[in-house]
């Protein structure tokens, strides 16, 4: 609690942006919802509920409108905000969830807002049981939602360390190239690029940004701290923005409310009398209790560390790839009647060529879409490529504007094929300096005349 940077009294407004934030996350939901297609394959193990009321779409606006209704009673009604908070809870983690099973991928970037507002709730649980006033419920409300912003980017910094190649010379590099097109001429493409030139300095910020998510933990210790290393998580967030054109602007935004003491800030510029600086206020939270608090937490982490994902559960399910033409379970991806015969050759692309360990056994172009077919023994797989103006999805092997994705049976596992992935990327970036905008010209000139054999 020694971290705060707020005085009494100014807790009110950390509750208003915490609720603007929940309805923007809110909007984007909608947004999800009914302005996106949903896969053709949805998430293997997903709850059928999820599908359905997704499909039905009246549940979605209900349960949207329901938790509208609770974030405004959660920013006005401070008596019964702790009902209202969890209320906004429930109704939010059971929009995610259906959410992601309608996009086919769970939605990670609402994850922070859920911490912060699960935070709030048990910090307001914590006052009550300990018979606190309001005030001093609201004081253990914001330091319950700061740790749960903290942990977040604790919890970001072991998933790195756990998985690993972020501090590998090139994978800067590739984030880098896979996320900006080639031809940027801006100045944060400028940027981009002299880091993607410069290994070392690769290595160096992709270092910085473990020690910063790992530091986080420091954002509860005390109040310069929690301002040095905000600032320093908020710098972590434009890198990102900067490098890899991801923000994740819900954190971004907690971050600067939760950082700095604006009141006091607010008043130094207007010339107005600085508040008061915060006293110690009474019941403190004791040593036992807060050893029990984070023992209760370490054995709730090891507990949810233990128990299976839905997706580990179902290993089958957990290989399938997540891009088109997945075939069902043991279907043969074989070429039907209604393809287009089998090109003899497609650039440097030739039927019976090697890609990897596999062997080109047909290709063909559909409007938009390179298709390869490559075969090894009794094995297929199915690999598309397009560039920006083509219809390819993006999928593990693309780089920069150039799009290639895969289709295999589900007994296939992606560590099989990924040699064949590599050779063909190399295979259409060998062909011009831009392969993206070339492939799309191949195919282009392709769709004029008709080279089978």
């Amino acid at each position: 609690m020694s971290a705060s940077v707020h005085g009494p009294g100014g807790r009110a407004w950390l509750r208003y942006a915490l609720a603007l934030i929940v309805i923007h996350d809110l909007c984007i939901v909608y947004l999800n919802f009914f302005y996106y297609p949903p896969p053709d394959y949805p998430i293997a193990w997903t709850p059928g509920w999820l599908l359905t009321i997704g499909a039905l779409g009246w549940p979605i606006v209900v349960l949207l409108a329901l938790a509208g209704v609770g974030t405004v009673g959660f920013c006005l009604r401070e008596r019964q905000q702790l009902w209202f908070g969890l209320f906004v809870l429930v109704c939010l983690a059971v929009l995610v969830e259906a959410m992601g099973a309608h996009v086919g991928q769970p939605r990670r970037r609402f994850y922070s807002t859920g911490a912060m507002l699960a935070g709030w709730c048990v910090g307001l649980i914590v006052g009550r049981a300990r018979g606190a006033e309001l005030e001093h419920r609201e004081r253990l409300g914001e330091a319950g939602a700061a740790a749960a912003l903290a942990a977040t980017y604790f919890n970001a910094g072991i998933q790195k360390l756990l998985a690993g190649g972020l501090v590998e010379a090139r994978t800067m590099q590739a984030h880098i190239f896979t996320h900006h097109h080639i031809d940027d001429t801006s100045v944060l493409g400028q940027v981009a690029f002299f880091v993607a030139e410069h290994s070392d300095l690769g290595v160096a910020i992709g270092l910085s940004v473990i020690v910063v998510q790992l530091g986080s933990l420091t954002y509860i210790v005390s109040r310069r701290m929690r301002m040095i290393w905000g600032t320093a998580l908020i710098a972590f967030h434009l890198g990102t923005l900067v490098f890899i054109h991801i923000i994740y602007l819900s954190s971004a935004v907690m971050l600067l409310v939760w950082s700095y003491p604006w009141a006091r800030i607010h008043a130094r510029v207007t010339g107005r009398a600085l508040p008061p600086k915060q006293a110690p206020e009474m019941p403190p939270l004791s040593r036992a209790f807060m050893a029990k608090g984070a023992g209760i937490g370490v054995a709730f982490v090891v507990l949810m560390w233990w128990i299976p994902t839905p997706g580990e559960r179902d290993p089958r399910a957990a290989r399938r790839p997540s891009y088109a033409w997945v075939p069902v379970a043991d279907e043969d991806p074989a070429p039907n009647a209604d393809e287009p015969p089998s090109l003899a050759r497609f650039g440097s692309l030739e039927r019976g060529a090697e890609l990897g360990t596999w062997r080109i056994e047909r290709l063909w172009t559909t409007p938009g879409r390179l298709n390869v077919e490559c075969v090894r023994d009794d094995q297929r797989v199915r690999f598309g490529a397009s560039g920006p103006a083509g219809d390819a999805p993006a999928g593990p092997h693309s780089v920069g504007t150039l799009r290639i994705f895969y289709s295999a049976p589900e007994q296939l596992e992606p560590s099989e094929f990924d040699d064949a992935g590599l050779a063909l990327r190399a295979a259409l970036e060998s062909a011009a300096s831009e392969p993206g905008p070339a492939l799309d010209a191949q195919l282009r000139r392709a769709a004029k005349f008709d080279p089978t054999d």
